[in-house]
């Protein structure tokens, strides 16, 4: 019988000591690459297609600023096979750096610069959990500013993080963006 009634008497007892709060002023945040402690260097792949360059060092130095400034590798070694390409590629990465503040790079498998189509992956450093919006949000800003050939495109995002608090003899702060 205690067998039974001690766990649902545990149980009961701590329902009655917690309590959840949700914090509903949740300051927003706008993403960009001004929140990083420091100037952030993602590495391009260059791309070459039937002898012509279609990425190379000069694709989005226009748009290099403050924040971020894209570094450009050689990489040939392409494959039908995008997954195998992007594995090697991020291989290929981690050698050339070990910086754990770098938050991402970019894998281009394919551009068509005629069609303005560009298919891109990132490669995140989850060490950050703002990362992978804000590079995305940054890649596709450029890639938009090069296709309608107007630098002065602004696209700002904000996050609107959700804090969970939950009370049982310590508080734990849980954050959520959407």
């Amino acid at each position: 019988m205690m067998e039974i009634l001690c766990p649902i008497l545990l149980v009961l007892v701590g329902l009655g000591v917690s309590s959840v709060t949700f914090n509903r002023d949740s300051p927003t945040k706008t993403m960009n690459t001004s929140l990083f402690e420091r100037a952030q260097t993602p590495k391009v792949n260059t791309l070459t297609l039937d002898g012509v360059n279609i990425i190379d060092t000069n694709f989005l130095k226009a748009y290099n600023t403050n924040n971020i400034t894209y570094q450009f590798v050689e990489w040939k070694d392409y494959s039908d096979n995008t997954t195998r390409s992007i594995l090697e590629y991020n291989r290929y990465l981690q050698f050339l750096s070990t910086n754990i503040t770098e938050y991402g790079n970019f894998f281009f498998p394919k551009v068509n610069q005629t069609t303005n189509e560009y298919e891109f992956i990132l490669i995140s450093n989850t060490y950050a959990n703002d990362a992978p919006p804000i590079y995305v949000q940054e890649m596709l800003t450029n890639l938009i500013r090069l296709s309608s050939n107007n630098p002065k495109v602004a696209i700002q995002v904000n996050i609107y993080e959700l804090l969970l608090i939950i009370n049982f003899h310590f508080s734990l702060i849980i954050r959520h963006s959407q």
